[in-house]
């Protein structure tokens, strides 16, 4: 489930990323004490950020090159050369729970409420 949400975020456009940082910061606090659970799993050096190697330590027999490179770019922020916490957070929010169309409409007409597009 990590692999696909990872990999399906890589794909949103800035919007719908924007809503699903709204969701994943207003999230249950067992969800997400699993995903830094997950973190700390994949943080293999306790730096505190996950980077390509450590993507590839935990992926290693199931993505491929271009997978994994789709996956970190996708998380990462501005370029780095690691994904914080907070991106992973956002990243894998669908692996812990469901996040429903409804839900990013909602966020959207909150974001959009002065109706100028």
């Amino acid at each position: 489930k990590i692999k696909a949400s990872m990999i399906a975020f890589a794909g949103y456009n800035l919007l719908k990323k924007l809503a699903f940082i709204t969701i994943a910061f207003k999230s249950a606090s067992s969800e997400e004490r699993m995903q830094k659970a997950l973190f700390i799993e994949l943080d293999k050096d306790h730096d505190g950020r996950i980077s390509i190697i450590d993507l590839k330590a935990y992926f290693e027999k199931e993505c491929s090159e271009q997978e994994l490179n789709l996956i970190f770019q996708g998380a990462r922020h501005n370029d780095a050369d690691s994904i914080p916490f907070s991106k992973f957070v956002v990243a894998t929010i669908e692996a812990t729970r469901p996040v429903k169309e409804e839900k990013i409409w909602e966020v959207f007409c909150h974001l959009e409420s002065n109706d100028h597009g």
